[in-house]
């Protein structure tokens, strides 16, 4: 089985691994297997927590509204069109350094680590929630770096540029998203504000 062999290679040699799947000409099947993956991951994770099997908040999983599903059914289905976007964003920033790659080549990379680090983070989570075990946190952190460099190399196959740049280019997209935040974050602000000092008057 392809997906079992790419997966293996990755972790031995991303490198490789990822010359390898960009070049699949089914490549495509991984991208759909993936998102349906974000779906039911998120679908499960809000269903135990409307049921309060997940009772408290831990590096990795967190509790959801209990009025599930009519809150939580938007954040389940609001998975795949972020990860597409955090993407497309991505694959824009990397155009700017280089004019080589596919945004069907970095979703498909995307793929790949998301299934890779989705396995390790469900074990924290189930160790995290039973035992309640501190070290934890610090294996969250070293997954986020594996997953960091994995990125990195994936970027420096795709759009052929050194890892340094593609170092770069995930800091811009993190920075990005952290603005956008922040500036929608101001626009409810002000939006409540307004419609607070409408009601006094």
């Amino acid at each position: 089985m392809k997906f079992v062999s790419y997966t293996k290679t990755i972790i031995k040699n991303p490198q490789k691994a990822f010359l390898q799947i960009i070049k699949d000409k089914k490549k495509n099947k991984y991208i759909i297997a993936f998102a349906v993956f974000i779906i039911i991951d998120n679908f499960l994770v809000a269903l135990l927590s409307s049921k309060q099997v997940i009772t408290h908040k831990t590096p990795v999983s967190f509790a959801f509204p209990k009025n599930f599903p009519t809150l939580g059914s938007y954040y389940i289905f609001l998975g795949v069109p972020m990860w597409l976007m955090f993407n497309l964003l991505l694959h824009g920033i990397s155009r700017l350094f280089s004019k080589k790659g596919s945004y069907v080549q970095l979703l498909v990379t995307s793929s790949f680590i998301g299934f890779i680090i989705a396995i390790p983070i469900a074990i924290v989570r189930l160790i995290d929630y039973f035992l309640v075990f501190p070290a934890t946190h610090i294996v969250v952190y070293v997954i986020l770096l594996y997953s960091l460099y994995l990125n990195i190399v994936s970027l420096h196959v795709i759009y052929a540029v050194n890892k340094q740049k593609a170092f770069v280019i995930l800091l811009i997209q993190i920075f990005s998203i952290i603005l956008l935040v922040v500036l929608i974050g101001i626009i409810f602000l002000i939006i409540f504000v307004a419609n607070y000092y409408k009601g006094l008057h």
